[in-house]
């Protein structure tokens, strides 16, 4: 058993995938393994996860049918031999001391999982935001007595997992749907009850790519997954009898994930948002009528809150007036 496993889902990342996997290997940390999972890409992709085992041997690859990059992830748990887990998207790049300083983290808290900041950043590498998680930092923390583990950056990217944990949990990305990362690790916040968030700079590099799911073009693809996404949450916080609970901030993520973050994406690629911001609507008031009245709502910037009302409000008009905010968002 090494210490940490490092698993990349691949899928034709050919321009990208060697900067990522030396980020990987530049840790400061060297005991660990490198789990490439080749999800039937169509480039090189495959080649050369082959030929960078063939240079390190803390690199395994794992070859399979395109099934998605929740499969990928799933198999390369699977495979996975470390006491840790960290997941890594094979476009992005982490910072050198991302494994350092969250080992020990992990292991001064005996954390299931410590959470860390990302930033994302364009093809230039010039940062263009990052995150910041509203949990308080450097505690031990739970589900329990910090319900706004909820509210964390639903991004596996920015956890080193305890695999021993994820595996007690039967941890496992769904599959044949969008927004995998939001539903799985939504799911799995309700479980969380060794927690630990350590702050500071951020340790991953996100890459802003224009053809990422977040950025597909596709009003109509948005909005139905967003929509089944957050059905999802909600089922599964009903089935473990958990909704009343976290009624507060599962409302809040139907509100964010599942009404404006969708609505500021497609106004970046439809000049006819209407149709798609009323069914969005439409499908939060069954989960709050008043997003506005959420403790969270004051979480947003004052500029997003703005863009908030008016998409809630639906004015046609104030619509255009959205389109030059969301220039000022990006």
């Amino acid at each position: 058993m090494c210490k940490v496993s490092v698993i990349l889902p691949v899928y034709n990342v050919e321009a990208f995938l060697l900067k990522c996997v030396a980020s990987v290997q530049a840790q400061t940390v060297a005991d660990l393994e490198i789990l490439l999972v080749d999800d039937g890409s169509t480039d090189t992709s495959g080649q050369l996860c082959d030929k960078l085992a063939s240079s390190d041997n803390r690199i395994r690859v794992l070859h399979q049918e395109n099934a998605g990059q929740g499969s990928a992830r799933n198999a390369g748990l699977q495979a996975a031999t470390g006491k840790y887990v960290l997941f890594v998207d094979s476009d992005d790049t982490i910072e050198p001391q991302l494994l350092e300083k969250t080992l020990s983290a992990a292991e001064k808290y005996q954390a299931q999982v410590v959470i860390f900041d990302l930033q994302g950043v364009n093809a230039a590498g010039e940062k263009q935001y990052a995150s910041k998680q509203r949990i308080p930092e450097n505690v031990l923390l739970s589900s329990e007595n910090c319900k706004e583990i909820l509210l964390t950056d639903p991004s596996p990217c920015n956890k080193l997992f305890n695999r021993a944990f994820l595996m007690e949990k039967q941890f496992a990305f769904p599959l044949g749907v969008w927004y995998e990362d939001l539903i799985a690790i939504t799911n799995l916040d309700a479980d969380m009850r060794a927690v630990v968030y350590i702050g500071g700079e951020p340790l991953y590099d996100y890459l802003l790519r224009d053809n990422s799911s977040q950025r597909n073009g596709d009003a109509e693809k948005t909005v139905e997954n967003r929509i089944r996404a957050i059905a999802m949450i909600f089922a599964h916080y009903r089935e473990i009898g958990a909704q009343g609970t976290f009624a507060s901030q599962l409302e809040w993520i139907a509100a964010y994930h599942g009404f404006f973050l969708p609505a500021r994406e497609i106004l970046h690629f439809t000049n006819k948002p209407g149709p798609y911001l009323k069914k969005l609507k439409t499908n939060l008031t069954q989960y709050t009528a008043a997003p506005m009245q959420s403790p969270y709502f004051a979480m947003l910037s004052s500029k997003e809150r703005l863009m908030f009302r008016l998409l809630f409000r639906g004015n046609p008009v104030l619509l255009r007036m959205l389109l030059k905010l969301n220039s000022i968002l990006k």
